[in-house]
């Protein structure tokens, strides 16, 4: 992500791989955080557990309230790559429990209650390959390219799950932008229209 975001170009503070949390006013609990990524062992070269970067991101949203944040939550990619199914689910499950600390934060926090969109995907499937298979994905995996994606914020109608109808993955970027007040335009690839239905029209 220091490469995919552009850090030092961009001058977006990125905290992936083995970061830990720098500057002159880090909280007790980053302070403890950079001493548990020291003593965590290493599952993967240079991807650390999920458990540390949410904790690091939440961290930064009380001290920092940045407008806008991106975060990966990849322990269910890389435990599928090693074919271990049983910490996939795991990982899935605690993921879900991170999904709602986070929103419980946003919804009490008062710079970010009742003004705050969360934009939650995936950037690959795993399609429907035999168990044999299901440890990789890509465009020879029949399937591994459905996703899927829910929005949630003051901004958007709960219509609960729709499976009619076929989106992209190139709508995000420009869905994401318009729930911030932008136009999304990249001259150099194709941009996808916004997702219909995310943002209620305002009168």
């Amino acid at each position: 992500f220091d490469w995919i975001v552009n850090e030092k170009r961009s001058g977006i503070p990125v905290n992936s791989g083995y970061n830990k949390a720098e500057g002159d006013h880090l909280t007790d609990k980053e302070h403890y955080l950079n001493k548990l990524q020291d003593q965590t062992a290493l599952l993967w070269g240079s991807v650390r557990q999920d458990f540390l970067t949410h904790n690091y991101m939440l961290e930064y949203l009380k001290r920092e309230h940045p407008k806008v944040v991106y975060i990966s939550y990849g322990e269910t990619d890389d435990f599928a790559h090693d074919g271990a199914y049983h910490r996939y689910l795991d990982a899935a499950h605690a993921t879900d429990g991170m999904w709602r600390e986070l929103w419980t934060f946003l919804q009490t926090d008062p710079v970010y209650a009742g003004k705050t969109s969360l934009i939650i995907t995936t950037d690959h499937g795993r399609g429907e390959s035999p168990m044999t298979e299901w440890k990789g994905h890509g465009t020879s995996i029949k399937g591994a390219g459905a996703i899927w994606m829910a929005v949630l914020g003051p901004d958007t109608p709960a219509k609960g799950v729709i499976k009619q109808g076929q989106l992209y993955q190139t709508q995000i970027a420009k869905t994401a932008a318009a729930l911030l007040g932008y136009d999304y335009v990249n001259e150099k690839e194709e941009v996808g229209a916004v997702v219909p239905g995310v943002i209620t029209t305002k009168k």
